[in-house]
């Protein structure tokens, strides 16, 4: 899909260090123990992990985007209003301190609500 790859990208270079894992079929970007989650359907990405409040002002900014606590639709008909900037502020703010930390079990998740 484009739209991951064209993510993946804006990701990459906002954040040359970040480790790109994918567990359980879902890439995920990891600096420290800080983690962004990004499900790629058919037509449409979701990113998912980062605590409430903690994206930028991204949620104020394209609210008909957040669908559920720490989860972003990136859907075709909105997609178009967001820039690559804003991605890049998204990200980082994301992977640098407001993304969720897995606890010491290694087993914290984020909330994860996907429309499929």
């Amino acid at each position: 899909m484009a739209a991951v790859r064209s993510l993946h990208g804006i990701i990459v270079e906002a954040l040359p260090d970040v480790d790109v894992m994918i567990p359980y079929q879902m890439p995920t970007y990891r600096v420290g123990e800080y983690r962004l989650y990004v499900g790629a359907w058919k037509n449409w990405v979701a990113l998912h992990g980062w605590e409430q409040g903690a994206e930028a002002g991204f949620a104020t900014r394209h609210p008909d985007m957040v669908t559920g606590k720490g989860t972003i639709q990136l859907k075709p008909a909105t997609a178009s209003m967001v820039t690559d900037d804003e991605l890049h502020e998204l990200v980082v703010v994301a992977l640098e301190g407001g993304a969720v930390r897995r606890g010491r079990s290694g087993r914290r998740w984020p909330h994860l609500r996907c429309a499929r």
